[in-house]
C-alpha cells in the first residue's frame, strides 16, 4: 500500500503556490526587507528614549511587533503570513518569525 500524502503538507504546498501566483517573490522580498528595516527603526527609537537605562531600573523591553508599513497593501503582509515569514500577532500587528539557519530572503 503506497503511503498516504501529508495532508497538512499539500496544503501548505497550495497555500505556498497561490501565494507566489499572486505576488512576484521580488515584491514579497522587498516588502519583508521594508517590514524588517522599520521594525529595526522602532526598536532603535524606543531604547532611546529617557527611561531605558541600566540605573533606571524600569529594564529594556523590545518592540517584537507592530503594523506593517503602509507602502504594501495588507494582502502582501498576509501573503508573507500565509509563508510563514511573519506571524500576526493580532489587531494588525505582525511580527518577524525567525527562520532556522538565518533568514531565507
Amino acid at each position: 500500500e503506497p503511503e498516504a500524502a501529508d495532508p497538512a503538507a499539500a496544503s501548505a504546498a497550495a497555500a505556498d503556490a497561490a501565494v507566489h501566483a499572486q505576488f512576484d517573490e521580488a515584491l514579497l522580498q522587498d516588502a519583508l526587507r521594508l517590514f524588517r528595516k522599520r521594525l529595526k527603526l522602532n526598536q532603535l527609537d524606543a531604547d532611546s528614549k529617557l527611561g531605558h537605562g541600566p540605573m533606571s531600573g524600569t529594564g529594556q523591553h523590545r518592540i517584537q511587533s507592530m503594523q506593517p508599513p503602509r507602502d504594501h497593501p495588507i494582502a502582501v503582509w498576509e501573503a508573507l503570513a500565509r509563508l510563514g515569514k511573519l506571524r500576526r500577532e493580532g489587531d494588525g500587528f505582525y511580527s518577524i518569525v525567525e527562520q532556522p539557519g538565518g533568514a531565507q530572503w
